[in-house]
C-alpha cells in the first residue's frame, strides 16, 4: 500500500488551530496498520491518556473503513487524507481533552473521478 505524510507544522489562516500533521492513503486492503502508527506517532507530544486515544484510533478506523467498503464495491480507486489539528497553546496539566471529525469527499465539480475522501480530527480542551 502506497501513503505520503505531509509534512506541515503550519496552521491555518486566521485560526487558533496548528497541524499536526497529514497523511494521504491510497485505499487498498491494509490501511489499518498504517493508521494507527502514524496517528500515535502524531498525538504522542499530546501525552493524551490511552483510552483517549483509542478512541480517536477507533474513529479514524471507522471513517477510513465506512469509505474502504464503499469504493471497494466499484472497483474504483481513490485516497484517503487524514489531519489532525490541535489548539495552539497547550496546557496539558490543566484541561481534559475532547475531539470532533469532520469527513469530507472531493466535490463532484472535480476532474479526479473517483472523489478522495477527506477526514479531519480537531482536538480540544474541554
Amino acid at each position: 500500500m502506497k501513503h505520503a505524510e505531509i509534512l506541515s507544522s503550519r496552521r491555518p489562516s486566521g485560526t487558533d488551530w496548528q497541524v499536526l500533521g497529514e497523511l494521504e492513503l491510497a485505499i487498498g486492503s491494509e490501511y489499518a496498520g498504517v493508521i494507527n502508527t502514524w496517528m500515535r506517532e502524531k498525538l504522542s507530544p499530546l501525552k493524551l491518556q490511552a483510552d483517549f486515544i483509542n478512541r480517536i484510533l477507533k474513529s479514524a478506523q471507522d471513517a477510513a473503513g465506512h469509505f474502504t467498503e464503499a469504493k471497494g464495491a466499484g472497483g474504483e480507486t481513490g485516497h484517503i487524507h487524514i489531519r489532525v489539528l490541535a489548539p495552539l497553546s497547550q496546557k496539558l496539566d490543566e484541561k481534559t481533552w475532547g475531539f470532533f471529525r469532520i469527513e469530507k469527499l472531493e466535490s463532484v465539480r472535480e476532474v479526479k473521478n473517483p472523489p478522495d475522501h477527506y477526514i479531519e480530527f480537531h482536538l480540544y480542551f474541554e
